[in-house]
């Protein structure tokens, strides 16, 4: 029996490793599910915030006065992929749209209504801003998957 071999539902690999660590794997035949499955690397990830909320109470009471104390704390620690804006898993066509949509409304000076992490995730080329080449790019990176090519986003970047 084969690790994959009853995986029919494995579209997506997420590898904590680069691309050429990756090639360096020997996988056998008989792992078409993995094999066929598109790989992302660790540098196609970039960090997202998801709250995670504590919340501790302390109250004291005297005669006459109550206070209650209320202190909140968040833990950032989830992972979006580059260009996953919708972060359903899979970078889509939507992703493209939404990246230029954003890019179309910041330059009529209006807010792109993305999250910090969404407009990390649309920011494919890192220049700090979401531009019309960063929803071509993620379109590039859709199209290239959905024809199978395997491509990276180290290749999509250049």
């Amino acid at each position: 029996m084969y690790a994959f071999a009853r995986c029919d539902s494995l579209t997506d690999v997420y590898y904590t490793g680069t691309q050429s660590q990756w090639k360096q794997i020997s996988i056998s035949s008989g792992n078409s599910f993995l094999t066929n499955a598109t790989i992302h690397y660790a540098n196609d990830f970039v960090p997202v915030a998801t709250e995670t909320t504590t919340t501790s109470t302390t109250t004291s009471t005297t005669t006459s006065t109550t206070t209650t104390t209320t202190a909140t704390t968040t833990n950032n620690n989830h992972i979006l992929p580059t260009g996953d804006l919708d972060g359903d898993g899979s970078i889509t066509i939507q992703d493209a749209y939404n990246a230029l949509m954003a890019y179309s409304k910041t330059s009529a000076g209006l807010d792109a209504g993305l999250t910090d992490e969404q407009k990390e995730a649309a920011d494919v080329d890192g220049d700090g801003k979401i531009t019309i080449n960063d929803a071509y790019r993620i379109l590039l990176y859709y199209a290239n998957t959905v024809a199978g090519t395997g491509v990276t986003w180290e290749e999509i970047l250049g």
